[in-house]
């Protein structure tokens, strides 16, 4: 049993399991991109988004991480996720009228966070043109799925705040929605999409974080 799992079928994690998890992720190179995946959903289940999202943003602009579609999806989730103003949040259920031809009013989110969710989809297409989650985000976001600019740090994407802001204002990329209570997301406990992706045993090596060419 992996230590720090709560109820009977251990399927709820715990901060033991977290932190189990972070300490067997930098003794396994070979498995770090596996380990950091079980790491970020174990975060999201514990409620944890921002968490997760520091922890996988200090991994994803390097290599291997960054050729993984499946982490680059994790990360657009969990930007878009807290942009959204934290009196608005919602964790418990999915709002209504967010059906697929739904577009979200993001107008009031916070755009650099938008916007670096925006970058993680389409690096997430570019990687696999068949990822129809990400697809479905960019699409409502009213956005376009090419990618147009290389994925940045959670840093560098905070930093870039200004124009952002700019282009939040000019409208390009939204779509407004008529009722201001359909435009809350909520982010699933459950987002494993990538059951053949796990161990990774084709590709041809692994690095150790922080690997540099």
């Amino acid at each position: 049993m992996i230590p720090g799992r709560e109820g009977k079928d251990s399927s709820r994690a715990t901060r033991e399991h977290v932190n189990y998890l972070k300490r067997v992720k930098l003794q396994i190179p070979h498995l770090q991109e596996t380990l950091l995946k079980e790491t970020v959903l174990a975060l999201i289940d514990l409620g944890e988004y921002q968490e997760a999202l520091d922890e996988l943003d200090l991994y994803i602009v390097t290599m291997p991480f960054d050729q993984n579609p499946v982490l680059h999806l994790y990360a657009g989730m969990l930007w878009l996720f807290t942009a959204q103003p934290q009196t608005k949040v919602s964790t418990n259920s999915v709002p209504k009228g967010l059906g697929k031809s739904d577009t979200l009013d993001v107008s009031g989110w916070n755009a650099p966070r938008v916007a670096a969710a925006k970058r993680h989809f389409r690096r997430a297409i570019a990687l696999d043109p068949g990822n129809n989650f990400a697809r479905g985000w960019l699409e409502r976001l009213g956005c376009d799925s090419i990618e147009s600019q290389p994925v940045a740090s959670g840093l560098m994407a905070l930093d870039d705040e200004e124009e952002e802001e700019g282009e939040s204002k000019e409208g390009k990329d939204i779509i407004m929605a008529k009722d201001e209570d359909d435009d809350l997301i909520a982010l699933p406990i459950s987002m494993d999409v990538d059951s053949e992706d796990d161990l990774d045993e084709a590709r041809p090596s692994k690095r150790a974080r922080g690997y540099t060419e």
